[in-house]
């Protein structure tokens, strides 16, 4: 991972990545988010759930290590 991706925020994400993080968190229950591909107040909240519920920072961003734990918390939970 480059040091720039290492910083990566919520801004940095293309729509098809935050598009993919919205599902994935309303699959896991943090809302019903709107998967559209724009990082709204909806999708900030929800974020912030995640990270409290995981221990993580408590940003509202989606960094790299909230990025991380999204998509293995997601593959963990399917059958």
């Amino acid at each position: 991972m480059s040091p720039a991706r290492s910083v990566e925020t919520s801004a940095s994400l293309s729509k098809e990545e935050i598009r993919e993080a919205q599902e994935a968190l309303t699959r896991l229950g943090y809302g019903q988010l709107e998967a559209d591909g724009v990082f709204g107040p909806g999708t900030r909240r929800s974020v912030e759930a995640f990270q409290l519920a995981q221990g993580l920072s408590v940003t509202g961003r989606l960094d790299a290590d909230t990025l991380r734990v999204l998509r293995s918390s997601q593959t963990a939970a399917q059958p």
